[in-house]
């Protein structure tokens, strides 16, 4: 739904093989991270970092510019904040951070689960247990066959979609606004529905209030203009600023929304 101007993919030129350059593992469970550091290190001549700390985690990941990490999520995490980690490597400012190939290792078999892990920008989801053929199989498709890096106002991680990216489409269905099957704001119109579709299952009524103000914006249009993208924008990052805050645990959430939605019914008034 956002503008080129918001939406960045970096294609990967060369394959950067996760064996020439250090690799880190993240794991709770003692026996699964010295079976994990033990298969890496028998596969590679550069250093395996193995801690159970996420911070020491993040740490190594900034000075060491990983190829590959490794990193686990407890089926007891109900609140979902182990996924963090994912989100703080995924916006580091040096690409090769942000970029590296990383693998959730869980227990967590869900559907819904898989997508969470994805959208938090995991590469790549396997399930223990897991055989040590597998480890290295995993770590090296995901080298072997990279896909681009998309940098948005909501994501940054390895691109979900299977069909080559257009970044200078503005929506989600920008293939059809091009051809003709449908105008801008229906598309629009159409994006907010995926929207709602997918903050539906987190529960959240701060979330559903933001879908809410969007779709009552777009709703009041006639046509759509590039200012009115700005607006979408602001719906997304207000989405990202009520995620950042759950995991933070701060209360800062109502703050964003009011502020949201006093903005939007100024520009109502204007239109």
């Amino acid at each position: 739904m956002g503008s080129s101007a918001a939406l960045h993919i970096l294609e990967r030129d060369s394959v950067d093989s996760w064996r020439d350059r250090p690799a880190i593992v993240l794991e709770q469970g003692s026996l699964m991270r010295r079976l994990l550091t033990g298969v890496l290190r028998d596969h590679t001549a550069a250093p395996v970092i193995s801690t159970a700390d996420p911070k020491e985690a993040l740490a190594a990941a900034v000075s060491e510019r990983p190829g590959l990490i490794f990193a686990d999520w407890s089926p007891f995490d109900e609140d979902r904040r182990e996924l963090e980690f994912i989100r703080q490597v995924r916006e580091q400012e040096d690409h090769e951070v942000r970029a590296a190939h990383l693998i959730v290792l869980t227990n967590r078999q869900r559907r819904r689960d898989i997508q969470l892990a994805r959208d938090a920008g995991a590469t790549d989801y396997l399930l223990k247990p897991i055989p040590a053929t597998t480890i290295v199989q995993r770590a090296d498709s995901s080298s072997k066959e990279p896909r681009a890096f998309v940098q948005s106002t909501r994501f940054n991680g390895p691109d979900r979609r299977r069909r080559k990216r257009d970044a200078n489409l503005p929506f989600k269905r920008g293939a059809d606004v091009r051809a003709g099957r449908v105008d801008p704001l229906s598309a629009a119109r159409n994006a907010v529905v995926a929207l709602a579709e997918e903050v539906a299952p987190e529960g959240c009524p701060l979330t559903r209030r933001v879908v809410v103000s969007l779709n009552r914006y777009l709703g009041a249009l006639e046509v759509f203009t590039p200012s009115d993208d700005e607006v979408i924008e602001m719906h997304r990052a207000a989405i990202i600023q009520l995620i950042r805050a759950k995991y933070r645990g701060d209360a800062t959430g109502e703050a964003v929304v009011r502020g949201l939605e006093t903005v939007v019914q100024r520009r109502l008034k204007n239109l």
